[in-house]
């Protein structure tokens, strides 16, 4: 097996079925098939990691555009939210920051 398949396996236990079946494949159709399924799980797995590393980093709010009032986090617990997205690869999930401008009056 291949040093990829092996990383991938070893990364992503939900992948080790496809990556067997992969190896076992009789077809090339079947082959093309159970990569594009890989894909998709990689590609989820890449986005939510991106995006959770991000929610984690410090947020510079700056000021809003419209009224000129400075942004801050919204009364969540740290600013944080779950949000997700669902797209052509699959559905991905993560600990979004949420912003918002107080009411100036």
């Amino acid at each position: 097996m291949s040093c990829l398949m092996e990383t991938i396996r070893e990364a992503k236990p939900e992948c080790q079925k496809i990556v067997d079946e992969m190896g076992d494949a009789a077809t090339l159709s079947l082959m093309i098939l159970l990569a594009w399924q890989l894909s998709r799980i990689l590609a989820v797995s890449l986005v939510e990691e991106t995006l959770n590393s991000r929610a984690q980093a410090p947020t510079e709010w700056g000021h809003c555009q419209i009224c000129g009032g400075s942004c801050r986090a919204k009364a969540l617990p740290l600013g944080k939210s779950r949000a997700s997205l669902v797209s052509f690869a699959g559905s991905a999930d993560w600990d979004a920051v949420l912003s918002d401008v107080p009411l100036v009056r």
